[in-house]
């Protein structure tokens, strides 16, 4: 368990959330290459070529860098902690009245 000061390691991290980048990766693929069959069933029914799907792969990473995610969780952990703390602060001054 990383301290305060550290941010957790992504290993850390539960496995759906490691698997969300391939996830959308196979979903962006696949609706291109379905865009692609219909664009040539459409241009085979009008008596032209098929278009080379190759060129019309996507060429974007999807995805968050390991860096930007443990940056995120940071912050996440950083406001849970702040909140916690305004609430106890809260919880003894309202104890005192």
């Amino acid at each position: 368990m990383a301290s305060l000061g550290e941010v957790a390691p992504a290993a850390a991290l539960p496995t759906w959330m490691q698997a969300l980048p391939s996830i959308a990766n196979a979903v962006v693929q696949a609706r291109t290459t379905d865009k692609v069959n219909r664009i040539n069933l459409d241009r085979e029914a009008r008596g032209l070529k098929p278009l080379n799907a190759e060129s019309y792969q996507p060429g974007v990473k999807v995805g968050i860098d390991p860096q930007t995610r443990q940056l995120i969780f940071a912050g996440i952990a950083v406001a849970v902690l702040g909140a916690v703390l305004v609430a106890s602060i809260r919880t003894r001054k309202s104890g005192r009245g």
